[in-house]
């Protein structure tokens, strides 16, 4: 019992620091450098698909501080 609830607080830091640290934008950046080096998509996809998800983020942060002000981007 006590190991499933040590593993339990170990999964939930693990969590907590990756919702924390490691933003989309890296991961999707790693997903799509990933599939560039294994030959799945070309230099021209990955470009597109990082100044796409780039785009929409950037969108979205603007949507928000707009309606929320500054705080609210710069929190999260």
């Amino acid at each position: 019992m006590d190991e499933n609830k040590a593993l339990k607080i170990k999964s939930s830091k693990i969590d907590n620091f990756v919702n924390r640290w490691v933003s989309k934008k890296l991961f999707v950046f790693l997903i799509s450098t990933t599939l560039l080096v294994l030959n799945y998509i070309t230099a021209d996809q990955w470009l597109w698909m990082a100044v796409g998800y780039i785009g929409a983020q950037g969108s979205h942060d603007l949507l928000i501080n707009f309606k929320h002000g500054p705080s609210i981007v710069q929190n999260q």
